[in-house]
């Protein structure tokens, strides 16, 4: 067991003990519990948020927020906040570093989910180690995908692999038509890309729809796999 699951551990046993004793009335002079569980947390009211999760869909976000994730972040939220990708993360948890506190998430950063709410000092600091341990050593955010699996990712940036079937004029600029295992995504480039016709190359990208409606991928870089 590593130190993290352990003081999770501690916390979430050192509530169990604190109910025990309110329920029996045994000690009327037991200090104020360092932490409760609740569902009616709102992470708009955390002043300098940082959030450590896997995914971060269906939930309103600060815009000052802080967030590193090992999964899928939704579009509107990426667009506004601060969003790195790291390794899986072994904790799901938000702070406020502002005021010492912080919401420790039993099923993961989504509505309505069960949250162990704790202003433990040792606790908060040793989450916000976590958070600053996986910030420091983290990558900028991009989702890599298949292409069969781009549909309903719009305004993201991705990273997917395939191979170029050909390379045509595009308004003013070119379009490679990106294929892998049958499905077939269109790439925006600026330069006449037909030396990679025929070529397997990984395009990361923002995820957008062209003046026709179809999704493409605006390339902010391309390059040959081996």
């Amino acid at each position: 067991m590593d130190i993290l699951s352990l003081v999770i551990g501690l916390v979430v046993g050192g509530l169990a003990v604190a109910i025990a004793i309110e329920t029996t009335g045994r000690n009327r002079d037991k200090p104020q519990p360092l932490g409760k569980l609740t569902t009616s947390w709102r992470l708009s009211e955390l002043h300098e948020p940082v959030i450590v999760a896997s995914d971060v869909m269906d939930v309103d976000v600060p815009a000052t927020a802080r967030i590193a994730a090992s999964g899928l972040v939704e579009p509107a939220v990426q667009d506004r906040c601060d969003v790195r990708q790291v390794p899986p993360v072994r904790a799901e948890f938000a702070l406020d570093l502002t005021a010492g506190r912080g919401l420790l998430f039993l099923g993961g950063v989504r509505r309505d989910a069960m949250a162990l709410l704790t202003v433990d000092p040792a606790t908060v600091q040793r989450l916000e180690s976590e958070f600053r341990t996986l910030w420091d050593r983290s990558d900028p955010y991009v989702e890599r995908l298949r292409i069969a699996d781009l549909a309903g990712r719009q305004g993201v940036t991705v990273e997917v692999d395939g191979v170029v079937r050909d390379v045509l004029p595009w308004q003013d600029r070119f379009m490679i038509r990106l294929e892998d295992q049958g499905s077939i995504i269109g790439v925006t480039v600026e330069k006449d890309a037909s030396e990679l016709v025929d070529e397997r190359i990984r395009v990361q990208g923002r995820l957008e729809k062209d003046n026709t409606g179809y999704p493409v991928i605006a390339a902010r870089d391309i390059r040959r796999v081996r």
